[in-house]
């Protein structure tokens, strides 16, 4: 998704300023051009997407909707304190669709309130599958529900709050980008199912990135996606959130996403409070002892026995001893702790290798390391193998170990409990 900011207003605020305060003699001019100054909803009328409507004090807009036609519309504030569109009408809607769909929505420096029973903000269909819905320092105040985008291309919000009501916003259709909420806060709030929902067909095919400070209610989810609704691995993604229920931190509420967590590939979270965040990791016993044969001495062999994954994130075991990475790229540390059952004082080389074809070649020794079978007495000859380095993987790249004899043709088993790890860095 973009990461682009427009900002439409600041000239616009400008020619305003100086109109007001007599500053230049062209302003009023220039204003005359690319603004509509609204002080009643009556101003609104047929939108003019080639204007700016400045909202100039708080504006009640009683029942009257603002339909956005394809080619969109721009609302500007002086600030969310001060410029402000409200209704306590019931069953109303600010912002609607025409048959044909809407376009761009631009919004900056105001505040906005749907306070009547069943009504929302927005009920917005994108024309084209290709505009934006783009808000800064905006406040939500006391509204019953934001209501639904669908089909648009992406969304930004920096600097926005969601005060009071039940400010729930429900994504609908494909999303060909994302949506970005950039520094936001939300309290006071009450949460029926979640305040970002999956609707109809939904699904972001680019990224989806939270950064907000939230206290949710006693019931109530921050968001409802599922593994479903994420095309692409890492693209949900919820960075420095600070998130708290009744005002309490809680990392083990799953119903704050009840539906996906951290350890799906679809999701990259980190630096937060009140959620885990996402660690890429594997880790594999030896729950069953199978001999590994020797055919020929100083040949590798991979290393038999039943592996089982105690816990994992990001990585799996597609094939029993190899260990796979599903998302992303980086850095590892690759530990283990293995014991080596062989012929006594025999010389055991064992290695971790990796593959970037699907297991179907092994060509790439990360590291190896050699150890003396220990001839106790009683009969059980170990070595023991402490595993413990670093190593670049990307994804479906596959690791496994790898076991030769340097002395002779003797045969050797992994012993029940020897374990294997990897963990991001």
């Amino acid at each position: 998704m973009a990461q682009r900011k427009i900002d439409h207003g600041t000239q616009v605020f400008k020619n305003i300023r100086e109109a007001v305060d007599g500053n230049a003699d062209d302003a009023e001019s220039r204003l005359k051009n690319s603004v509509i100054i609204i002080k009643d909803a009556s101003d609104f009328g047929v939108i003019d997407s080639t204007k700016v409507y400045y909202i100039d004090g708080i504006i009640d807009m009683g029942s009257t909707s603002i339909e956005i036609p394809a080619t969109g519309i721009s609302l500007h504030g002086s600030t969310f304190d001060v410029s402000q569109l409200i209704s306590s009408e019931d069953n109303y809607i600010m912002f609607v669709s025409p048959g044909g769909g809407s376009g761009n929505v631009l919004m900056h420096d105001l505040s906005l309130t749907t306070s009547g029973a069943s009504s929302k903000v927005f009920e917005l269909t994108d024309a084209t599958g290709l505009n934006a819905i783009e808000i800064e320092s905006v406040n939500f105040n006391d509204c019953t529900s934001l209501g639904s985008l669908t089909n648009y291309r992406q969304g930004l919000e920096t600097g926005t709050g969601r005060f009071g009501g039940s400010p729930e916003l429900e994504f609908i259709g494909s999303w060909i980008g994302g949506y970005r909420i950039d520094t936001a806060i939300a309290r006071s709030i009450a949460i029926p199912t979640a305040l970002f929902k999956a609707g109809a067909g939904f699904v972001f095919s680019g990224r989806i990135d939270f950064a907000i400070n939230i206290d949710l209610p006693a019931t109530g989810a921050l968001f409802d996606f599922s593994d479903a609704n994420i095309a692409n691995n890492e693209s949900l993604e919820v960075e420095g959130s600070r998130i708290t229920r009744e005002g309490a931190i809680n990392t083990a509420d799953t119903t704050i996403h009840p539906n996906i967590n951290e350890k799906s590939v679809k999701c990259l979270w980190f630096g937060n409070v009140g959620i885990p965040n996402t660690i890429k990791y594997i880790k594999a016993n030896c729950t069953t002892e199978i001999t590994t044969p020797i055919s020929s001495a100083g040949v590798y062999y991979p290393l038999l026995g039943t592996f089982t994954v105690e816990t994992e994130s990001h990585f799996d075991m597609p094939v029993n001893g190899e260990f796979r990475l599903l998302s992303g790229n980086g850095t590892y540390q690759i530990a283990g702790d293995l014991v080596i059952d062989g012929g006594a004082n025999d010389v055991i080389d064992m290695r971790v290798t990796k593959s970037s074809d699907g297991g179907a070649t092994w060509p790439t020794e990360i590291t190896h390391i050699r150890r003396q079978v220990n001839s106790f007495v009683g009969g059980r000859d170990v070595a023991f193998f402490p595993v413990n380095f670093i190593s670049t993987l990307v994804a479906g790249d596959r690791v496994r170990l790898e076991i030769e004899n340097v002395d002779d043709s003797t045969n050797v088993t992994m012993e029940l409990d020897s374990y294997f790890i990897i963990t991001a860095i």
